[in-house]
């Protein structure tokens, strides 16, 4: 978009007064941030008076459909590094048990004894690793039948390719309770058998929500929020909207200086189509 000519605050209102009527788009984000990095140094957005500004934050919300949060927090990044760009994240991880290779091995095994049991299955990578030395049945010698199953199952018939999205939910009657044990033995679980080609979130029913999504995101996790899982906001007080909720566990999570995905990178990580591509 060449928006050059606009120099002062007084052509962006006039602007402003018609751009409802015109719709942008940009090619992808990194363009979205470039442009309005562009737009914050042509207006010296530092050096502006507040009423001046406001016209600058509605003008970069027109052209770029970002929220108002948005907005507000390149503002913020630009006015503290000078640039406005995507962030790297870097998420602390489990270490990965199983690689590449065990997977080719072990559906080769399958393919070689016509799909064995679970357990003849594991015999057969014992043996080979502990009667005949062969290494690369190493980490395939200790596997566990119930993983042995869920591997060779949805790798046989390639029913799922990676990135995954892997929702785990704690606390729902008759399944895993909402114990931190148990999200870290689930988080490990799925490091071991998926590596890093899986975005983790988690849900919390009932009183556990707000606290437990917590811990998961400091675990480096994504988190649900909503009606749906807690009528609640807090001890003793029922929540007016899943907004509220999501409003409540996005300030949790700034203040403990977590990052927050915006909608165009959530959109990104999960692979949609993207906002231009739906019909609402």
């Amino acid at each position: 978009m060449n928006d050059t000519a606009l120099q002062t605050i007084e052509q962006v209102e006039a602007f402003l007064a018609v751009a409802s009527a015109v719709e942008f788009r940009f090619e992808n984000t990194a363009a979205g941030y470039a442009w309005t990095q562009a737009a914050l140094v042509r207006f010296a957005y530092a050096t502006l008076p507040r009423a001046h500004k406001g016209v600058v934050r509605r003008y970069l919300r027109a052209v770029t459909g970002y929220s108002r949060a948005q907005v507000t927090r390149l503002i913020r990044r630009f006015r503290r590094s000078g640039s406005v760009r995507r962030q790297n994240v870097t998420r602390h991880r489990f270490p990965r048990r199983y690689t590449p290779a065990d997977l080719r091995a072990l559906a080769k095994t399958d393919e070689l004894h016509g799909t064995l049991s679970g357990p003849a299955t594991k015999k057969i990578f014992e043996r080979a690793f502990q009667v005949f030395g062969d290494t690369a049945f190493e980490r395939l010698s200790s596997i566990s039948v119930g993983h042995l199953y869920n591997l060779a199952h949805f790798l046989e018939r390639g029913l799922v390719k990676p990135p995954l999205f892997v929702q785990t939910i704690f606390g729902i009657l008759g399944g895993i309770g909402a114990d931190h044990d148990n999200l870290v033995h689930m988080k490990r679980t799925a490091d071991r058998l998926l590596g890093t080609d899986y975005h983790w979130s988690i849900l919390a029913a009932g009183r556990h929500q707000m606290s437990f999504v917590t811990m998961g995101a400091i675990m480096g996790g994504h988190v649900r929020v909503g009606l749906e899982d807690s009528l609640y906001l807090g001890r003793g007080k029922l929540a007016q909207s899943n907004a509220e909720q999501v409003a409540r566990i996005r300030r949790i999570l700034a203040e403990l200086s977590l990052d927050l995905a915006t909608p165009d990178e959530a959109r990104a990580m999960l692979d949609l189509k993207g906002r231009g591509s739906v019909g609402f």
